[in-house]
């Protein structure tokens, strides 16, 4: 019995890094992620094997190592979920004329769009309009789109990038493509929500990825929102879209493959002296 239990906790760690490092790769969570989640789990799933060993006074090696197998299985799932379902508290930064993330998660990509339309490849497609990805009339005229990737370890919640009020929301029903897929984009499931600052709109786009079925909303059209307000969830791994007039002024803050996080990282910049009150934004309809 006393060779067998670091025998147990050597086997824990070396599957468990293996499984870790697998998940870490698929979901661009990166190598310490891997390899201290790895080592977390491994020596935890080895402790609770070592002690299901004991307590049942021995057991086989074939049995030990299926049971070994579905402890690190159940330790890694209640880990992702405990990382998945976290809430922290989010204090936006105290500074006028900002724009934050709605999302955790890496910035995907930042296209500027002219005349309502993206020029530049997203996802290998090109030329897709901005009323593709919203499903509404929400701007014939130019603009920034900033996608983000909800990694399954990221906080899921996702918050109000300005103050203002919801003058508009409306789910549609789609596919649940992988968010790799170019159409995934256009086609999949996805939740709109335009917010009204008085001086111009920003839309949010939550889109489903294959292993979403639900994207959950805290808000309501005619609500009145501050920066950083909570305003949906979507489960798993996800993307959110923002969509933001070209203002006088703007200045967006992020590159491609910068990590944010919701409610507290600034995407964007802007002076309100310059904004005018419509900024190009059309009335926003169903199409």
């Amino acid at each position: 019995m006393t060779t067998i239990v670091p025998a147990i906790f050597i086997t824990s760690i070396v599957i468990a890094w293996l499984i870790t490092f697998f998940v870490a790769i698929k979901g661009h969570l990166g190598n310490k992620v891997g390899f201290g989640g790895g080592l977390a789990v491994g020596i935890v799933s080895g402790f609770i094997t070592s002690s299901i060993y004991f307590l049942a006074g021995g057991l086989g090696i074939p049995l030990i190592v299926a049971i070994e197998i579905l402890v690190i299985i159940f330790v890694g799932a209640s880990g992702i979920l405990f990382f998945f379902y976290r809430d922290p508290k989010r204090t936006p930064p105290a500074k006028e004329g900002i724009i934050v993330s709605p999302a955790d998660g890496f910035v995907r990509y930042v296209r500027h769009f002219e005349r309502g339309r993206i020029p530049e490849a997203v996802k290998g497609k090109s030329n897709i309009s901005i009323k593709e990805i919203a499903k509404t009339d929400f701007t014939e005229n130019d603009g920034y789109i900033i996608g983000i990737t909800m990694r399954i370890l990221d906080v899921h919640v996702n918050r109000a990038p300005i103050s203002g009020k919801v003058v508009f929301q409306k789910h549609t029903t789609g596919k649940f493509m992988s968010l790799k897929s170019a159409e995934s984009d256009t086609l999949n499931e996805r939740n709109t929500i335009i917010i009204d600052s008085g001086l111009f709109k920003v839309c949010v786009v939550q889109i489903a990825s294959r292993m979403i079925r639900k994207i959950v909303s805290y808000i309501s059209e005619g609500e009145d929102i501050k920066i950083g307000q909570r305003i949906g969830m979507i489960k798993f791994g996800s993307q959110a879209d923002l969509i933001i007039p070209d203002i006088q002024g703007l200045k967006i803050t992020v590159k491609e493959g910068e990590l944010v996080y919701s409610g507290k990282s600034i995407i964007a910049e802007y002076s309100s002296n310059n904004v005018g009150s419509n900024n190009g934004i059309t009335s926003v309809k169903s199409p």
